[in-house]
C-alpha cells in the first residue's frame, strides 16, 4: 500500500471499522505521533453521494497542526473521475489540540480527525468533516 497512489480498495477494511467500531486490540496515539503523510478517504453520505480520495499531509506548526488534503480521485453514483490541484485546490485545514477536542478549519470546510490509533501494523484516524453549506461526512486517515 503506497501512500502517494490511495486507491478506493485501500480503505474497504478502514470502512469496516468505521461503521462496526475498532476492535479492542486498537491502541490509541497521541496526534503528535501521526505527523506526515497519510492517504484520506472522504464519505459524504446523504441527498449527494461524494466519496474523495486522496493523499494528506499533517504537520506540526508553532500555534498548533495543520492538515493538508490533496485530492486525486472522485467518485459518486455512477463513476470514478480524476481529481486535479487546478480543479479543486489543496486545502489547508489549521487548528490547535487541547484536552478535550482537536479542530482544524479550511477556507469552507471545518474537519474534527478523531482519535488516532494503531493496530495490526497500519496506523487509522476516523473523524468528521462539515462543509459550509451544512453537507456533514466522514473523514478517515490511514497509512501503512
Amino acid at each position: 500500500m503506497s501512500i502517494l497512489d490511495p486507491e478506493f480498495s485501500d480503505f474497504k477494511k478502514a470502512e469496516g471499522y468505521l461503521s462496526a467500531g475498532l476492535p479492542k486490540r486498537a491502541e490509541v496515539i497521541r496526534p503528535y505521533q501521526g505527523l506526515g503523510e497519510w492517504k484520506y478517504l472522504l464519505i459524504f453520505d446523504g441527498d449527494y453521494y461524494c466519496e474523495e480520495i486522496g493523499r494528506a499531509n499533517l504537520e506540526n506548526l508553532q500555534n498548533g497542526y495543520a492538515l493538508t488534503l490533496m485530492p486525486q480521485q472522485g467518485k459518486n453514483e455512477y463513476e470514478i473521475f480524476p481529481l486535479t490541484a487546478e480543479e479543486v485546490g489543496y486545502e489547508p485545514f489549521t487548528g490547535s489540540m487541547n484536552e478535550e477536542e482537536f479542530v482544524l478549519q479550511g477556507n469552507r470546510s471545518t474537519i474534527v480527525p478523531g482519535s488516532f490509533v494503531q493496530m495490526d501494523g497500519c496506523q487509522y484516524s476516523y473523524g468528521s468533516i462539515t462543509a459550509e453549506a451544512g453537507l456533514t461526512g466522514n473523514l478517515i486517515l490511514i497509512r501503512p
